[in-house]
């Protein structure tokens, strides 16, 4: 897995300088991991919330919405998928739908629940795509509330509670980069 790297920015202006850093490193698979986006193809949002499978072996898997603003889910375009190959920054690289018969789904567009009773590869990860349905347009946060359940063999539960937002006001996305021009060397590059 890639190491966590910390990048150093200097900014110029007519009559002074600023440096800023930026950390970045791999998502961390010994945790639940959530992000938000916009799915440009139809002008509207998805969230995923992904479940290593190392928190396992569990007996079902669940999640389920807890507030959604006025915002609604978009049924059609939710559902579970599993991630079976990680790139070196953590990402899913090898992505497959579950067949919506392996798993338990009541959806409308005021609430979600979903349950998955099986278990995965503690390499892999199970990831519930979920379709947001903005109601406000001129609202600049979307957020959803969401309540997630680890049930295992023994009777034993975790439990987390997830706050996912989307700010569309934000400068840049998750999936854009950033290039510039490199003035010196440094230990990225090959120098000292």
């Amino acid at each position: 897995m890639t190491e966590v790297a910390k990048y150093v920015f200097e900014i110029k202006t007519s009559n002074s300088t600023f440096l800023s850093t930026l950390a970045y490193g791999p998502i961390n698979r010994t945790e639940i991991h959530s992000r938000a986006y916009p799915d440009k193809a139809i002008s509207d949002y998805l969230f995923d919330i992904e479940l290593p499978g190392s928190l396992g072996p569990w007996t079902s898997v669940s999640i389920s919405t807890t507030s959604l603003d006025d915002d609604g889910i978009g049924c059609s375009r939710t559902q579970l998928q599993i991630g079976t190959e990680l790139n070196s920054f953590g990402g899913i690289s090898q992505l497959s739908n579950i067949s919506s018969s392996d798993y338990t789904i009541e959806c409308s567009l005021r609430s979600l629940k979903l349950v998955y009773s099986k278990p995965v590869a503690s390499s892999d990860v199970l990831r519930f795509h979920v379709g947001v349905v903005q109601a406000d347009w001129d609202r600049a946060l979307l957020a959803v509330g969401v309540y997630v359940e680890i049930a295992y063999a023994d009777g034993t539960r975790k439990y987390k509670d997830l706050a996912i937002s989307y700010d569309k006001q934000a400068r840049s996305e998750g999936s854009e980069y950033f290039s510039g021009e490199v003035d010196r060397d440094g230990p990225i590059f090959g120098g000292a």
